[in-house]
């Protein structure tokens, strides 16, 4: 769990402010599992989003995939506990994830092909066999991919890739109201969805509230064919 912990433990840095290293971790260990603690609470909220954005007409009928978390910032588990769908989680620190966690964690990412395609990339040749995967085009394996800040550009290029595809895509942010990252946090996924309402031929969805002294900030951009159906009804 080493390289996930360092990465948290930067999350973890920003949110309170702290400037060390994570060779003096054990000093932090008590306020860590606090922030850990925090997140999960914030997470319980943040999950009500996706149905709360929901449009009437769209059935979720496809497998849902959160991307890049590890046991720490997954938000699946909250999502499996807190909502009716069961979401599975595709990332490089899938290992991290307990298997009596509920939910379905398989070790992958997800890439752009060199024909600009977009794919989960996996270890070895049987996971492609088995595992589902992100066919650009048709909903028959990972129909919603999900994700949260913190990201990188290079984690979210393949969700731009997906612009124009038949997928749902659910971008966000939680935590407590007091961490010293909120407004940054806020202002990502403010600044991301001023760029995505550009895309004027979906239907591209923003939420932000405050809950129980958690911050809740989400884009929802919905499945290309049911904007698509949409279009066709409206002009019949």
């Amino acid at each position: 769990m080493d390289k996930y912990l360092l990465k948290m433990f930067e999350e973890f840095k920003k949110a309170y402010g702290i400037k060390d290293t994570i060779d003096n971790f054990n000093k932090y260990s008590d306020l860590f599992a606090d922030w850990i603690v925090n997140k999960r609470v914030a997470a319980s909220s943040y999950v009500q989003l996706f149905d709360y954005m929901e449009n009437d007409e769209e059935i979720q009928t496809y497998t849902m995939a959160e991307f890049g978390k590890g046991i720490y910032d997954t938000i699946a588990i909250e999502m499996a506990n807190n909502t009716i769908h069961q979401p599975i989680v595709i990332s490089p620190f899938a290992k991290t994830i307990k298997r009596d966690s509920g939910i379905e964690v398989f070790t992958g990412e997800l890439a752009v092909c060199n024909d600009g395609d977009v794919i989960v990339r996996y270890p070895t040749k049987e996971d492609y066999a088995t595992n589902p995967n992100c066919p650009p085009i048709f909903n028959d394996e990972i129909g919603t991919l999900m994700t949260q800040v913190p990201y990188s550009k290079a984690e979210l290029y393949p969700f731009f890739k997906l612009i124009d595809s038949y997928k749902t895509l659910f971008i966000g942010t939680y935590g407590s109201l007091s961490d010293k990252d909120c407004e940054e946090n806020l202002k990502r996924i403010q600044s991301l969805y001023q760029e995505l309402c550009d895309i004027n031929y979906r239907d591209v969805n923003f939420c932000s509230e405050t809950q129980e002294g958690s911050y809740l900030s989400a884009i929802k951009i919905s499945s290309r064919a049911k904007v698509l159906k949409k279009s066709l009804t409206l002009h019949r």
